[in-house]
């Protein structure tokens, strides 16, 4: 009942306007009881005198494209909830070297808001020091070329000044062949970098105070009797 309400509707105002009709999606049942959309537009038909006698129309089954489309809606919706609940930060920049879009967790990493680096080009941002920066434009031009990129270390800078330390993968992204910017994970790794380089230190102050003790370490293998 509803979808014939909005067709007298539809028609109606084509008849009283003389007006073509834009397209218009309904569902209709089948003969066999199977359920499909469609899509019509119609014109008001006119006789010699210039007389309404009735109506043209087109009618289209839109049914795979609607499902595709729900299916496309869906899988957006699901991509946009993954995509701002993840802790790790992920961005997009395009090939013009601009972050186009970039996770909310990035504020919990280095301390901005992601509308403070969107529309901005990487090499514009204070995000690197000039190491870093270096190595990035050039991972950032192997993946523009189609490449792929696996666990790159950077040193990022916070927006506090303070240091961070992130391990980068990222992929190309392609639009008919052509790569149109690049798509990246960041994760955190501050915590295990510096628990790395303390027992860095650690391992070189022990052998510092062998050298001055004049003392040494050793193994035993139980196994083989040997000295290691």
């Amino acid at each position: 009942r509803e979808t014939a309400a909005k067709l007298y509707e539809a028609h109606n105002r084509v008849y009283k306007t003389g007006k073509p009709g834009s397209q218009f999606d309904y569902e209709i049942i089948r003969k066999n009881g199977e359920r499909r959309i469609v899509q019509s537009s119609f014109s008001l038909l006119k006789n010699d005198q210039g007389n309404p006698v009735g109506f043209r129309g087109i009618i289209r089954d839109v049914t795979n494209q609607k499902k595709a489309e729900e299916a496309l809606r869906i899988s957006e919706e699901q991509f946009r909830q993954a995509f701002s609940s993840t802790s790790d930060v992920i961005f997009i920049i395009d090939a013009d070297l601009r972050i186009v879009n970039i996770t909310p967790s990035v504020e919990k990493v280095l301390g901005y808001h992601p509308s403070e680096l969107v529309n901005h080009r990487v090499d514009e941002l204070n995000l690197f020091n000039p190491v870093s920066l270096e190595k990035a434009n050039k991972n950032i031009a192997k993946i523009l070329s189609g490449k792929n990129l696996s666990n790159a270390i950077y040193e990022f800078i916070a927006k506090d000044g303070t240091i961070k330390y992130g391990e980068i993968t990222a992929s190309p992204i392609r639009k008919n062949n052509e790569v149109i910017g690049m798509i990246a994970i960041a994760r955190d790794t501050t915590e295990r970098h510096c628990a790395e380089d303390e027992l860095k230190q650690k391992e070189h102050f022990l052998r510092k105070s062998q050298e001055v003790a004049h003392i040494g370490t050793y193994e035993f293998d139980v196994k083989t009797g040997t000295w290691v």
